[in-house]
């Protein structure tokens, strides 16, 4: 697709709170925004290339690929996956002409800040919630932060090991959120047969915990945010509705506005991408692989 059509200007995510949040970031410029799924790549070749099955392994390797056929080439495609904990444990992918990480953890940690969270409280919940933005946010981090402590721990040493939800041992009352964690990891341990290492998982734990800087956005994990949040909102908001995860997901995306991007280095890079495709027409949405059929018909018929 990309030999015959070099110029097209193709942004391939992980899911689709990424996608959707993209699309509308760079609504108008002509760029197609892939989800994994889009495009079959096939397992073996995901291994093959040193990576794991997943989404974030998929769309890594169509990075790779594009890395190795277009060499000398510069194509306006970029791979973007979620940092998630690999900068803090130190396992990030290679670099790559054609792969980009978020600029924090994940694209929901681009809302964790005081003006989309006060949006959030004040159109999404109708200032009902009983604390402030400031108040919220400053509850929440110190658990995200453990969380994705631990999330560090279980990737260094539990490798195979059942995860755990974090939510499972988070409560709140009135608003007010409280984390048991001891009890996540006891629960955690025995879910593996793996008690008799506790002190092996701490010791992983905290050979995270200077690694993490001041921002809570380089060390939380989106499903942890939106969960906890929702945990909150259940105990504190009526209707009951506005504290289902999805619902919390999607209000949380709805804050952020299109001049915000350009804020941050990644979506920044990704409007300067499409700039060049803005007075080209708007392709409407295809699947690549019939996309690929089309080009290769007329190269036929040619």
């Amino acid at each position: 697709m990309y030999e015959a059509e070099p110029e097209l200007c193709d942004i391939y995510v992980e899911g689709r709170t990424d996608r959707v949040l993209i699309e509308h970031l760079l609504a108008g410029a002509g760029v197609r925004v892939w989800e994994d799924g889009d495009i079959d790549v096939p397992s073996e070749l995901v291994l093959a290339r040193g990576n794991k099955v997943g989404s974030k392994g998929r769309i890594a390797t169509i990075a790779r690929e594009l890395d190795r056929h277009f060499a000398d080439t510069e194509l306006k495609v970029r791979c973007v996956i979620d940092a998630d904990c690999d900068r803090v444990i130190g396992t990030s992918f290679p670099g790559s002409k054609h792969l980009r990480y978020t600029d924090f953890t994940c694209i929901e940690a681009y809302f964790w800040d005081v003006p989309h969270v006060q949006k959030y409280v004040k159109l999404g919940l109708h200032d009902t919630l009983g604390q402030t933005a400031e108040q919220l946010i400053a509850s929440l981090n110190p658990i995200l932060r453990e969380a994705f402590l631990l999330r560090a721990g279980h990737l260094h040493i539990g490798e195979g090991w059942h995860w755990i939800d974090i939510s499972s041992c988070v409560s709140a009352k009135k608003g007010v959120v409280s984390f048991d964690r001891d009890k996540w990891i006891t629960r955690y341990l025995h879910a593996n047969a793996a008690w008799h290492r506790r002190t092996d998982f701490e010791e992983a734990v905290e050979t995270y915990r200077h690694r993490l800087s001041d921002d809570i956005r380089t060390c939380l994990h989106g499903h942890d945010l939106t969960k906890i949040i929702a945990e909150v909102v259940k105990s504190a908001v009526k209707p009951n509705y506005l504290g289902q995860v999805e619902v919390v997901a999607r209000m949380l995306a709805m804050t952020v506005e299109r001049d915000d991007a350009h804020r941050f280095s990644l979506l920044s890079e990704l409007f300067h991408l499409a700039h060049e495709g803005l007075q080209r027409p708007n392709i409407p949405p295809q699947h690549p692989t019939e996309r690929g059929k089309e080009i290769a018909q007329k190269k036929g018929n040619a």
